[in-house]
This record gives C-alpha cells, sequence and structure tokens, in this order.
C-alpha cells in the first residue's frame, strides 16, 4: 500500500516501561513526581475557572475553582504545583500554586470531587478565564478536619510547604 512500518523498542527509564497505561495509574495513586519523570514533564490539566461556594476567601485562601476540560484528576489530596493563564492579562506567567482535589469533608459529604487551587502570588477576578495547571508534588492525602480554626491552620502549612518545594532546585 506503499507505507512502511518500523517497530521501535519499549522506552524505559530506570528499568521501568514508560506507557500511557502506567502514567494514568501513578496520577491516579497521586504520584505525580514519578509520572513527570516518566513523561519529562509535570502532569498538566487545563479548565475554565467557574463560581464555587466562595469559602475560601473566607477562610482567608481563595481558590480558583477548575472545571477541567475532560482531563484525568490526581488522587485526592493537596499537591504544590504552578498555574498560568492561557487568556487575558498576566497569560504564560506560571503562579505557584497550592491545589486541592477532593471531596472536601470538612464542609462536604457529597461524591463530587473538585479541583480548587490557591495562587500564592495573584489577587483578582479570575472567572472564565482558561487555567494551565501543573502537579509538582502531593504535599498529602485528604482529611477530614474537627473544625474550621484546624483546617485553617492546615491550610497555612500546605502553603508553606508548598512555597519550600517551589523553592527548591
Amino acid at each position: 500500500l506503499g507505507f512502511a512500518v518500523t517497530i521501535i523498542p519499549e522506552v524505559t527509564i530506570d528499568g521501568e516501561d514508560v506507557n500511557s497505561t502506567r502514567i494514568r495509574e501513578l496520577v491516579a495513586e497521586g504520584d505525580v513526581g514519578t509520572s513527570a519523570r516518566l513523561l519529562g514533564r509535570p502532569y498538566t490539566i487545563r479548565g475554565r475557572v467557574v463560581e464555587g461556594d466562595r469559602r475560601g476567601r473566607t477562610l482567608g485562601f481563595p481558590t480558583l475553582n477548575l472545571d477541567p476540560e475532560n482531563e484525568m484528576l490526581p488522587a485526592p489530596g493537596v499537591y504544590a504545583g504552578r498555574a498560568r493563564f492561557l487568556d487575558g492579562a498576566g497569560s504564560a506567567a506560571w503562579l505557584g500554586a497550592v491545589t486541592n482535589v477532593g471531596r472536601r469533608p470538612t464542609f462536604d459529604a457529597g461524591e463530587r470531587i473538585v479541583c480548587e487551587t490557591h495562587l500564592l502570588e495573584f489577587e483578582g477576578d479570575a472567572y472564565g478565564r482558561r487555567v494551565e495547571l501543573q502537579f509538582l508534588s502531593r504535599i498529602r492525602p485528604e482529611q477530614r478536619f474537627p473544625s474550621v480554626a484546624a483546617l485553617k491552620l492546615q491550610i497555612a502549612a500546605d502553603v508553606q510547604e508548598a512555597r519550600r518545594l517551589l523553592a527548591a532546585p
């Protein structure tokens, strides 16, 4: 039929097969560090910022609630990463981010998984804007807190840990 087929060997890194199934498994487990090593870049999703409960503002940590564009979210937990706007003012500049993926068990008992990101160096309205979000390191699994005050203390610690991780070479 006029075309040639070339069989290439399986790609491996440190003796591990690099394939989409393995990468999806790692992301589903929250192992974004290993998935980044196999991908050659951080695991990244894109989505539009949508209206949330505005609860993050009352806690002192406003968040962008992301509606992912048919993308797989990593395992529930808190992640250090980077985000950038894909449209409008400030697009293309990467900003440090702390992202929570999960059900928000301190407030909700529902099954809906949300992706909410606190940008470390951003103030402003981002509703309707498209965002690209990199997951660089998992800080901790999702957990329920006994009070809003306990949650606020943990978020502050998560932000400090994200700053430390993002500053590391």
